[in-house]
């Protein structure tokens, strides 16, 4: 088992479609792949095998997926954290997994001038260093159980231990077939996503995603108008976003008497959704079917709540500090 088939079987159906849409780059769902693999065999000739730890340090972008898709190609494993937690934490992450390389964008690569931990790290390369030119071949990608890790996250524990969260390539199987189920993804569907997990099964879906053309470290500050235009030129009409970036988006549209009016399907989480903001985007984008989806590291998503379903009763409890509803809880599936 190998999280990569399920992307190659939606290249295989959809192989000019736009996988992942960039405010400077499109790349088709074979161009995507093809990319991916052709990281993952530079990779391979630099010494990285399977199961070996690798540090990823890039954004949500179209370079962050096609180093995930060549790190599943050769069977490493990638990690994941927040270098602006401090040094401490880097090291104590570094530590638990001694990554084998790291890839990262080129302010990442300041890092090992103040971490020793990053300094230690064997192969360190800059993610415009991974060349997908010169490589003569293509190995077939590597089988892996289901239970080998396709994704290590770390969050800062509360006692000041980093959390480290697995998910195994059978989890984010199950994950995605969940997800199938409160995304209700229609084949022309166009996302614009800031969620990457959300955008992975995207791409399993076989679905267009784009990438805000915003700085998604400070959502809550973002040029709105840079979205907007976004969201008109690309014809999106659906968002999966924070709460934070999406108030900006709603704000903006109220400011300047806008409705985007294509918008059909927005999920929202990762963060207190208020009754404020689901009154702004209902207004702003009337035809929006909005959802709260509610979830953990461990476990995303745990629940749904559509806006519609909320009572007199609801709003009255809420207004009284009793709290925000998450939803009902999804029912259990079976890989």
């Amino acid at each position: 088992m190998n999280l990569l088939n399920v992307l190659i079987e939606a290249a295989e159906k959809h192989p000019e479609k736009a996988a992942l849409i960039a405010k400077d780059r499109v790349s088709s769902y074979t161009q995507l792949l093809h990319s991916g693999r052709m990281r993952g065999e530079f990779l391979r000739k630099k010494g990285i095998r399977e199961s070996d730890a690798v540090l990823v340090l890039i954004p949500m972008s179209i370079e962050l997926y096609e180093v995930l898709i060549g790190l599943w190609h050769i069977g490493a494993g990638p990690v994941f954290f927040d270098p602006s937690a401090g040094n401490e934490f880097i090291e104590k992450c570094c530590n638990m997994m001694k990554p084998k390389a790291m890839i990262g964008i080129r302010k990442a690569m300041l890092l090992s001038w103040f971490s020793d931990a990053i300094a230690a790290i064997p192969l360190r390369l800059s993610v415009s260093a991974v060349k997908t030119n010169n490589i003569s071949t293509v190995q077939s990608s590597v089988a892996l159980e289901g239970d080998f890790p396709g994704l290590v996250t770390f969050t800062s524990g509360s006692t000041g231990m980093p959390k480290g969260v697995v998910r195994t390539h059978e989890f984010l199987q199950a994950q995605y077939t969940v997800l199938s189920r409160t995304m209700h993804y229609q084949a022309d569907d166009v996302e614009l996503g800031t969620l990457p997990i959300f955008a992975l099964s995207n791409l399993a879906a076989g679905i267009s995603t784009v990438i805000p053309n915003a700085d998604l470290k400070q959502v809550g500050a973002i040029n709105a108008d840079k979205v907007i235009s976004q969201i008109r030129t690309h014809g999106i009409n659906r968002l999966t976003a924070s709460p934070a970036l999406l108030d900006c988006i709603a704000k903006k549209c109220i400011e300047k008497n806008i409705k985007l009016e294509g918008i059909k399907q927005i999920h929202t989480g990762g963060g207190p959704v208020f009754p404020s903001l689901m009154y702004r985007l209902a207004k702003v984008m009337p035809e929006a079917a909005l959802t709260a989806v509610y979830g953990s590291s461990e476990a995303e998503p745990i629940a749904e709540l559509k806006w519609e379903s909320l009572t007199a009763a609801d709003f009255d409890t809420m207004a009284t500090g009793g709290g925000l509803p998450a939803g009902w809880r999804l029912k259990p599936y079976s890989v």
